[in-house]
């Protein structure tokens, strides 16, 4: 498997589930779950594909497909905490700081829920790298 297909596949994985973050179509629990099984599926598929035994993958690269995974985590942690602190979804519009379609104005923890997990799920995968 080619170095560029192994970043292709992180970076569309962790930009689609950024963009449909941004859609708030992240709100669903068990989407959510699922979501997390998967992704994580694919980073423990990548780290085994890179075994020294199977050697599929540059070991180095194989950790760029937890990205997804990353992001999944990190935006359900800060999603639940959000939830509890506001007793409300965290929402994010990135025109303005507020949201028409739930008719209120957007605070920094509105931001954070959403550019927080996409900035963690690209840098760290890339720290891995050696």
């Amino acid at each position: 498997m080619s170095e560029t297909l192994l970043f292709n596949i992180s970076y569309i994985g962790t930009g689609a589930l950024t963009f449909f973050g941004f859609l708030k179509k992240l709100r669903n629990n068990n989407l959510l779950w699922v979501l997390g099984i998967l992704t994580f599926i694919l980073g423990v598929t990548g780290y085994l594909l890179s075994s020294s035994s199977v050697g599929l993958i540059p070991e180095r690269l194989s950790y760029l497909l937890f990205g997804p995974f990353i992001y999944i985590l990190v935006y359900s942690i800060l999603r639940r905490v959000y939830i509890k602190i506001y007793n409300l979804e965290p929402s994010y519009d990135r025109h303005s700081l507020y949201d028409v379609d739930d008719g209120r104005k957007l605070n920094a923890f509105d931001v954070c829920v959403y550019v927080l997990p996409m900035i963690c799920s690209f840098i760290i995968p890339v720290l891995t790298l050696k």
